[in-house]
């Protein structure tokens, strides 16, 4: 998305220390939706927290400032740029004479950074925690895939062939549902507004509302709400964007829903029919407090290699 690697899933030399920062940005912003005094805190510069966030904006700023001059340099050499989201606002920047400021620039690269890498990566953790209490359900994505992509060096993975994975596809829902990445989210009124149910919202109010309880909710979903079952999006009409709020609604939908889903998608059909998945540790499930709803500790499994008459 920004055109430069954070050895998010390689081994070699750890990960970038800006993946390393923004990821205890996240632990130390959430945290201020649990401390009363922290605009104190900020204000008076007390307390380590505050002390903290500001040394981790100056490093995040610079990394954000360095990619921005290097695509900038690149439109003002006339070189071409390349297909990743920072330098398509810069180019429709420059084509249709809309002024890009730094800062505005440096916002979307931070957004970039939490939607793209973060919540997918927790994704991908909750569905094969999923997974692995679900072996009946690992075999029939597996017999799925064998029967669409095909298997082998032949195997087609294209975004045609993807999309026709029905029942991964209704996996992956269903383990969004359970487990969304954004546990709770909110918006501001800029102005005075009524909710469908008559609630009086008046201007400056924040609204404020949890994917992960509404997506367990049986007043939503049903008695059957906390089981696990891809089949409630099977054969139906895919619900209502506010109803499966994992990527919010209306126009402040997620932008990269579509990608997210397709990857999902191309990562289950690709290690699935090729490797065995247990959790032989027996994790809980505890969740790591911080803006995404990564999993405490990680996801260790022991992983091995599928037999070949499989």
């Amino acid at each position: 998305a920004l055109g430069s690697k954070m050895n998010s899933v390689g081994a070699e030399g750890g990960q970038h220390p800006i993946a390393v920062a923004f990821d205890e940005m996240q632990k130390l912003v959430a945290d201020r939706f649990v401390a009363p005094f922290f605009c104190l805190e900020r204000w008076f510069q007390i307390g380590t927290r505050e002390r903290r966030i500001k040394a981790l904006k100056t490093i995040l700023s610079g990394y954000s400032n360095e990619i921005i001059k290097e695509r900038r340099r690149s439109a003002e050499d006339g070189s071409e740029l390349g297909p990743d989201l920072l330098s398509r606002f810069i180019e429709y920047g420059n084509k249709n004479n809309v002024s890009t400021h730094d800062e505005e620039l440096k916002d979307v690269v931070m957004n970039i950074l939490l939607a793209g890498r973060d919540t997918t990566a927790c994704a991908l953790s909750w569905t094969f925690y999923e997974l692995t209490k679900q072996p009946h359900v690992v075999e029939k994505i597996v017999q799925e895939v064998k029967d669409v992509c095909g298997v082998g060096e032949e195997a087609d993975y294209s975004y045609d062939t993807l999309s026709n994975l029905e029942y991964t596809h209704a996996v992956i829902m269903e383990s969004l549902r359970l487990n969304p990445s954004v546990t709770n989210d909110l918006k501001l009124a800029i102005k005075d507004d009524v909710l469908p149910d008559g609630t009086f919202i008046p201007a400056g109010s924040s609204v404020v509302w949890l994917p992960f309880a509404m997506g367990r909710s049986k007043h939503v979903w049903g008695e059957d709400a906390d089981e696990f079952k891809p089949e409630r999006f099977l054969n139906v009409k895919e619900p209502s964007t506010f109803k499966y709020i994992v990527f919010n609604a209306g126009p402040r939908i997620c932008l990269g829903k579509p990608l997210a889903i397709m990857t999902l998608k191309l990562t289950l059909a690709y290690l699935l029919p090729r490797f065995q998945f247990v959790d032989s540790l027996g994790h809980s499930g505890d969740y790591r407090w911080s803006m995404v709803r990564s999993m405490k500790g990680g996801f260790k499994v022991d992983v091995s290699k599928r037999g070949e008459d499989e």
